[in-house]
Order: C-alpha cells, then structure tokens, then sequence
C-alpha cells in the first residue's frame, strides 16, 4: 500500500506518520518531506520566497526529487509494506504555484516555471492515481513547531494552504474520491487511519 499524508503545514502529518511507524515498525515504511529529508540549507522560507528565481530552483528541484522518489516507489515496492509519504504531488502544485512570485521572473525564467509546470500538472495526475489513499490533515491551530520550513505567517496562510490544496486534490481525483480520506488529528484522526490502513496498537 503507498499512502500520501497531505494538507497544510502543521496540520499532524509527521506526527501521525511517527505514531504509525511506532505502532507497527516492520510493516511501515516512512518517506519524509523531501526537503528536510536531503537537507536543503536555507536562511528561511520566508527570505526565499523574497526571491522568485531561487525559490523557483529550489521548489523545481525538490518536485523532481520528489518524482524521482516516487517513481522507484511505484516500481519497486514490497507489496506487504505500508509506505507513507509526506505530502503529494497535489502540495507541490499548491507549493509550487502559489508562492513563486512570477512577476520578479524574467522571460527564461518565466519559460521554464510554465514548462515545468505542465510537466507537473501531468505527473500529478498520473502518481494520484497510483496512491492507495491520501489523507488530507485539518490544520492545527497554536503553532508548536518553528524550524526554516515553517513561516512566520502561517497563522494567516494555514486554512488557505488547506483549501488549495483540498481542491487541487479533489479536482485531480474527481474519479477516484473515495481513496481521499478528512483528518483531524485533535480529534480521532489516527484511528481512522489505523481502520483504514489495519493498523493494530502493539
């Protein structure tokens, strides 16, 4: 099985995804958020987003690590595994899209974001439909974790995040929703995860 968590930032992702590889520690496989995962040094989110070019390199080449990753996923696979990744395609769209400022770019850069974007919105269609499940977190309110990823203005970004994101995921499984799965996790969010993925406490 090959499940995306995905949602807005600090919605219980990494959270829930640490619960499950407690609970069941052979069978749960976990692929981080790529960026973290190969350890992009950067200032801070919010001073790259300052500057389209770079946060156009930079988001460019976290989607194709991305890609790539999935790629191998589908193709190479233990079918008794449970892998989770954090976050879809569907995020990087969001992502991708809109926090690049395309009014800084010039022309070649411009060329290459809409390039790039097409090939996106591709792959994002054909990987969704390959996922098992996606489960979209309910943001959390009271920010706890503050680390380069994290702006300082999600308070105010956080239900747009959500929304965005809901709707690029439901548009591109229009025929499949019923592999899209609404989680809160300060409710009884990690149980109906565990339901749906038969997954038992130790």
């Amino acid at each position: 099985m090959i499940i995306a968590f995905s949602g807005a930032s600090h919605s219980g992702k990494t959270s829930a995804m640490n619960i499950l590889k407690e609970l069941d520690s052979e069978k749960v496989v976990l692929f981080n958020e790529v960026a973290r995962e190969n350890h992009i040094e950067i200032e801070n989110i919010d001073e790259l987003r300052k500057d389209a070019a770079k946060y156009l390199d930079f988001e460019q080449n976290i989607i194709q690590w991305k890609i790539d990753q999935e790629t191998k996923l589908f193709k190479d696979n233990d079918p008794d595994k449970i892998y989770i990744l954090d976050r879809s395609l569907a995020d990087s769209l969001f992502y991708y899209t809109f926090y690049t400022d395309k009014n800084q770019l010039n022309k070649a850069q411009l060329s290459s974001y809409y390039e790039f974007l097409e090939y996106l919105f591709k792959i994002a269609n054909e990987f969704l439909h390959k996922l098992d499940f996606i489960f979209l977190f309910k943001p959390i309110d009271n920010l706890v974790r503050k680390d380069i990823y994290t702006s300082n203005f999600l308070n105010y970004s956080q239900n747009i995040e959500d929304r965005f994101i809901k709707m690029l995921t439901y548009d591109i499984l229009f025929d499949k929703l019923s592999t899209v799965k609404y989680i809160d996790m300060r409710a009884n969010g990690i149980d109906i995860i565990k339901s749906v993925l038969f997954i038992s406490a130790i």
